[in-house]
């Protein structure tokens, strides 16, 4: 399970202060990073950075992340929100670490300080669920629209959800097929896949087919699909 800690100075007004400006100012970090397997954008690591670095410095605010070490299964970040008045903030994360490579360490190091500098600074990245709903976004499953036809206007629509579930279990097991089989494509995809059939509204049979190619995917990669649900959902 991953664990965190946050503390903060004795004093912070002036950092809360400056904080709350700073959330007013500061825009949504833009998915400017592409997945090819996925076919969506993402806002990485750089996007975020971008995002924040003009606005903390205009408000007298910095952001600093230290990883201080790999040990056992978890490496730790250290991530800290100061203030020019000395005031500081400070979490500090234990993400799960399957796998000790440096490729392991690096990808979990990467992904950590992305949403632990999220978190701190109140951040999000850019909303698409328009361009989902639509049919237009990652795995986009346009929603049938109730018919005018009498009483199976109802039986017709959960038709149409249902064909449209399976077109979308399809292509989830094609894409997690091809995807790389490391732990943080693997968190994403697990976190989109979720969501993406709950808004398709699959029903548990179809949901079991994606479950056991995710399974599959991750014994690929030595990993137990636990560990990776976990580690997505810090």
């Amino acid at each position: 399970m991953t664990d965190i800690d946050v503390s903060m100075s004795e004093q912070c007004a002036e950092l809360f202060a400056a904080l709350a400006v700073f959330q007013g100012e500061v825009t949504s970090a833009k998915k400017a990073s592409y997945n090819p397997h996925f076919k969506s954008r993402f806002a990485d690591l750089a996007d975020v950075l971008e995002a924040v670095r003009a606005p903390l410095a205009r408000h007298g605010l910095s952001l600093t992340q230290m990883p201080v070490g790999a040990c056992g299964s978890h490496v730790r970040l250290v991530t800290i929100v100061a203030h020019k008045s000395g005031q500081w903030l400070k979490g500090v994360l234990d993400m799960p670490l399957p796998k000790q490579t440096p490729q392991e360490v690096g990808s979990a190091i990467s992904y950590a300080r992305r949403y632990c500098a999220m978190a701190a600074l109140g951040i999000a990245a850019e909303d698409d669920d328009g361009e989902r709903a639509e049919g237009r976004g990652p795995g986009g499953v346009k929603q049938a629209q109730p018919r005018a036809n009498g009483g199976g206007g109802v039986r017709a629509q959960a038709a149409d959800v249902t064909m449209d579930a399976s077109k979308l279990v399809q292509q989830l097991v094609t894409d997690l097929n091809a995807a790389p089989a490391d732990r943080e494509t693997l968190a994403r995809f697990y976190e989109y896949a979720r969501a993406e059939l709950t808004q398709a509204g699959a029903n548990e049979q179809q949901k079991v087919v994606v479950q056991e190619a995710f399974g599959k995917r991750c014994a690929v990669a030595g990993l137990k699909p636990r560990e990776v649900i976990s580690g997505r959902a810090a």
